[in-house]
């Protein structure tokens, strides 16, 4: 999430350059959003990696309704931010873009499982 947020300052700094401080605000909101939703990613991992144990079922099912709660929750906020904050699109879109990004880029390098044991 630390790289999520300084890309999310960096690219708030570039439009606040460009086109002054609404587009930086519009900018840190859409990476907001990506961390919000990189954090309840991270969550609904850790409560389906502890129900798994358990109950198998229990797990994905928790993971598809994380998967299903991020989504509408993305789509809610960025509703709110255009539509009653009255937020820049483009700037919004991009802060969330980038910080997704660099949300892909954090994990790209670390070890995959594939689940095999042999």
């Amino acid at each position: 999430m630390v790289l999520q947020i300084a890309i999310t300052g960096l690219v708030a700094t570039g439009f606040f350059w460009v086109q002054g401080e609404a587009a930086a605000r519009s900018a840190c909101y859409g990476g907001l959003i990506s961390v919000v939703a990189a954090w309840m990613l991270s969550r609904g991992v850790l409560m389906a990696g502890e129900a798994a144990p358990h109950n198998p079922g229990t797990g994905t099912w928790v993971l598809y309704m994380s998967a299903a709660l991020r989504f509408v929750l993305v789509l809610a906020l960025f509703g709110v931010g255009l539509a009653m904050l009255g937020l820049k699109p483009v700037p919004l879109i991009s802060g969330f873009v980038a910080a997704q990004l660099g949300y892909l880029i954090r994990f790209r390098d670390q070890p995959r499982s594939t689940g095999n044991s042999a």
